[in-house]
């Protein structure tokens, strides 16, 4: 689920995440979880792909 990718030893690690992986997230704040809990239990940030998800249902 979590693709840990860095341009080389030096560089600052950053996470990649699977559309599935936020997905997952999304769909429990759109159920009803608060979205300052999730993201704190997993150490996220869900703004954005709560962002992205809203965008991409509009304009199906």
């Amino acid at each position: 689920m979590i693709d840990k990718s860095t341009a080389d030893s030096s560089a600052a690690t950053y996470m990649k995440y699977t559309p599935a992986f936020k997905a997952y997230f999304v769909r429990q704040v759109a159920a009803g979880a608060r979205q300052s809990d999730v993201a704190c239990a997993q150490g996220i940030l869900l703004g954005r792909w709560q962002r992205q998800a809203l965008k991409l249902s509009c304009t199906e």
